[in-house]
């Protein structure tokens, strides 16, 4: 089974109609979750197949779905959101690995599962594409969500997804850890980070943006 989440590349809304994507989600600030349930339990892991949480399901609730949890980020941190897991995919139901399916299909499924979410678990909305406009000029531009995911309703789970946001980020390497001081003290400082261009070189020095729990998790697990 995949275990890391799908690709992804950067755009427009304009460029993925070109591209024939045809439905949008809204982008969460979040962390990419793999949430598997079988046998009354479920565990959710990062992408890096990292243990994120466990614990105990519902009967008749097996599967394996993917979503967005909330923990760390700015985002995230709000009452309404934190620690919370929002769900837009269905990687497999029941014993059965969803490899060939499409989308459409998948998130169908997933839609089945609603009734065995406890409250701190979602589905996020699909919408057409036709709405892609409003949604970035209702949600994204009023700084509520963070950009635009596309998809393509026949893709199957290796489709290469789309996404536009509104601030653009560029991808770093973590070369090291800082440690903080004062009310930081025996948790992270600040990451010091390199290039994918220079992997071995420290240009980046990132201190802000992380939550006292995220900062705690960072530097207990530096090794992973």
């Amino acid at each position: 089974m995949q275990l890391d989440r799908q690709d992804y590349k950067d755009g427009t809304i304009e460029l993925a109609v070109e591209n024939g994507y045809d439905c949008v989600q809204l982008k969460y600030d979040g962390w990419w979750c793999r949430l598997t349930v079988a046998a009354g339990e479920f565990t959710m892991h990062s992408r890096t197949n990292r243990l994120v949480k466990s614990g105990a399901a519902r009967p008749g609730f097996e599967g394996t779905f993917i979503g967005e949890y909330m923990f760390g980020t700015n985002w995230a941190q709000h009452p309404s959101r934190n620690e919370k897991l929002y769900l837009f995919d269905c990687w497999g139901l029941g014993k059965h690995y969803l490899s060939t399916a499409t989308y459409r299909d998948r998130y169908m499924l997933l839609k089945t599962q609603a009734h065995y979410l406890p409250d701190w678990m979602s589905i996020l909305p699909v919408y057409p594409i036709s709405q892609a406009q409003t949604l970035w000029k209702e949600q994204v531009d009023s700084g509520d969500y963070e950009g635009l995911v596309f998809r393509r309703r026949l893709g199957t789970i290796d489709d290469t997804l789309m996404r536009a946001k509104r601030t653009v980020t560029a991808d770093f390497i973590i070369l090291g850890f800082e440690p903080g001081e004062g009310k930081h003290a025996g948790r992270l400082g600040a990451l010091i980070c390199g290039t994918k261009e220079k992997p071995t070189e420290a240009c980046a020095r990132v201190g802000n943006g992380f939550s006292d729990a995220l900062r705690e998790e960072i530097w207990a697990n530096q090794g992973i």
